[in-house]
């Protein structure tokens, strides 16, 4: 048994790799650089040609934990990683080997994955961040990446202060080389903060600055009232600016308005 080779008996023969994913916990979106970091679960579920036993031979063992190492692994890395390309898992992890030859592995990663962020409508913006597996070396035609279940597992997860989940999925999005799927995240803002923090105040900024016209020409509190509104315009809207990338494709309606 050599554990660097694809275990198929015919090489011409596709070996299905069933996939699975449960999302533990949405870390943070870093908006200015663009990049969503998480932690999740990757199931993998696929057939060993020779690692099968007849249960009854060996005291009807159904199954065994074996180092991964000693097995062959499917080469999927995060392709949309920000940092540096490595196959998923770590030496660490066993793998369950049931007796007909399926293994079974689900090894824990914190991604950091980039996401094009749509600040248009920003504080109360919804963007989908993806989290991209595909195979590094092998092609489509020798490993095919099967969804078990399109619906990402969330029993397990523990929400975020500042995004709330609206949907987890996995598509299939296979590319002219390699399989592939990806993990679609639609997350929300959640809006009290800054509706409190941000919006509030800049209504009330745009009332005081109403109230000017009030005031008589010749009144020398007209001109200072108008710099302190101004300056305070200036100081949200820097504040706005220092929160988003800086980036030309969109551009947020509130930084318009200020």
């Amino acid at each position: 048994y050599n554990s660097d080779i694809r275990p198929v008996n015919d090489d011409k023969e596709i070996l299905p790799i069933m996939i699975d994913f449960s999302l533990i916990s949405i870390s943070e979106l870093q908006e200015k650089d663009q990049t969503l970091v998480s932690l999740g679960y990757v199931y993998l579920y696929w057939q060993d040609d020779f690692l099968s036993w007849n249960q009854s031979e060996y005291g009807d063992l159904q199954n065994m934990v074996v180092p991964q190492k000693k097995v062959w692994r499917p080469d999927i890395v995060v392709a949309n990683s920000v940092e540096k390309r490595t196959k998923i898992g770590f030496d660490e992890l066993p793998i369950r080997l049931n007796s007909d030859g399926y293994l079974e592995w689900e090894p824990s990663m914190l991604f950091k994955t980039s996401c094009d962020i749509d600040t248009t409508y920003y504080p109360f913006d919804v963007q989908v961040c993806k989290i991209s597996l595909e195979t590094m070396v092998s092609t489509i035609s020798e490993l095919n990446l099967t969804i078990f279940n399109p619906e990402v597992n969330t029993v397990d997860y523990s929400p975020n202060g500042q995004w709330n989940l609206l949907g987890a999925t996995i598509v299939k999005r296979d590319k002219a080389v390699y399989s592939a799927v990806h993990i679609e995240l639609k997350i929300q803002r959640r809006r009290t903060f800054y509706v409190l923090n941000l919006i509030l105040p800049i209504l009330l900024l745009s009332l005081m600055g109403s109230l000017t016209f009030a005031l008589p020409s010749d009144a020398g509190e007209k001109m200072s009232l108008s710099i302190t509104v101004l300056l305070a315009y200036v100081v949200f809207l820097t504040i706005i600016s220092d929160s988003m990338p800086q980036t030309s494709l969109q551009i947020s309606l509130l930084g318009v308005y200020l």
